[in-house]
């Protein structure tokens, strides 16, 4: 099994393309990913709330990430393991989605104890679950719900020395707790992915290895861009997060149909399965506001549009 260290940068949450009556649009899917590729990413990550995971069928889940897989190769992929139910039924399910084609197995850390359960509890069964699993590599995806048990710092770091940990997906939002935690796994193979736009140059300050989150699935390159040039030219990087951070409401709205919407040049149906609420004629003009700000930061940094 593979277990070095992934490409620091980018790695969209992907959207799953439907067709109009329902099903995957496998040829848009085909798009998508060649689009977030041309556009920078340094890998995938495939089957999670983006992608209207709940929505998805077993089958279909295992279906994405290999079809995700073989377009994207050799670029990795990463894909949500564990949907639920006994340990040994989420193991197996690591071990399908990694013989699907992903470099890991993303453990949904709300999956492994509910409500009062204690931290104990979940260690507890994240020891078993590794057990089960061993030796594939795994992730963690710290889903935003009301089921999402984020990992204390020390925790996590103490999870990356383990060597089987190679990406994680923080959805914290808080300055320090993201700082710790960038530290906490620094020099282990655990990369930390932030998902939150609005705190990402901060978490790269703090050695963050990039970002995964929806503002990959409307300007990858401009994420990309903040991801390679943080630390080199510092004034234009707080200038190009100013503006990430401004637009990220306007694209959250209606995600992820917004998304399908901004992509709808690629051939994707405007069709969600979780999104049932049609945007206004207001929210339409705002998300197109934002976007021609997004591609005038794009022309002053040189980026293709």
């Amino acid at each position: 099994m593979d277990r070095r260290a992934l490409a620091h940068g980018v790695y969209p949450t992907m959207i799953t393309p439907f067709t109009a009556a329902g099903g995957i649009d496998w040829a848009g899917l085909d798009r998508l990913v060649d689009w977030y590729l041309e556009r920078g990413a340094k890998g995938l990550f495939a089957v999670c709330g983006s992608s209207e995971l709940d929505a998805l069928t077993l089958d279909e889940r295992f279906a994405l990430c290999e079809r995700v897989a073989a377009r994207a190769a050799p670029h990795p992929v990463v894909a949500s393991g564990t949907f639920g139910g006994p340990l040994p039924l989420q193991a197996g399910d690591c071990r399908r989605m990694v013989e699907a084609g992903a470099r890991a197995a993303v453990i949904l850390t709300g999956n492994l104890a509910v409500g009062e359960e204690s931290d104990d509890t979940w260690r507890a069964r994240l020891g078993e679950l590794m057990d089960l699993t061993a030796p594939i590599p795994l992730g963690f995806y710290e889903r935003p719900g009301s089921n999402n048990r984020a990992i204390p710092p020390d925790t996590l770091g103490e999870l990356a020395r383990t060597g089987r940990f190679l990406f994680h997906k923080d959805t914290t939002c808080d300055l320090e707790l993201i700082g710790a935690k960038a530290a906490a796994v620094a020099g282990t193979p655990l990369g930390f992915y932030n998902a939150n736009a609005s705190s990402l140059l901060h978490s790269l300050r703090a050695g963050g290895a990039g970002f995964s989150g929806i503002a990959a699935s409307f300007y990858p390159d401009l994420i990309g861009w903040l991801c390679t040039f943080w630390d080199e030219e510092p004034d234009l990087a707080k200038s190009v997060q100013d503006i990430i951070t401004a637009l990220e409401p306007a694209i959250g709205h209606h995600y992820p149909l917004s998304a399908k919407i901004h992509l709808r040049g690629l051939g994707l149906e405007p069709i969600c399965r979780v999104e049932r609420e049609v945007p206004s004629a207001s929210d339409l003009r705002t998300l197109e506001a934002a976007l021609a700000v997004a591609d005038r930061v794009r022309k002053d940094l040189g980026l293709a549009s």
